[in-house]
């Protein structure tokens, strides 16, 4: 199980995301709000590639 990112690099929104320690560890269920383009489908995409073992945009 995906318990944290600590970075994301050139993929989609993310140009150069690093967790600075202030996002919480994700647990069985999560919730994940924001604005409209903020990145939440990409991140779902993130967790997809990982799954799958591929990256894809």
């Amino acid at each position: 199980m995906i318990t944290k990112i600590n970075k994301i690099k050139d993929f989609g929104v993310f140009k150069n995301f690093k967790n600075s320690g202030t996002i919480p560890e994700f647990k069985k269920f999560n919730l994940i709000y924001g604005w409209n383009y903020s990145g939440k489908t990409m991140l779902s995409r993130v967790f997809r590639c990982l799954e799958k073992g591929e990256i894809r945009q």
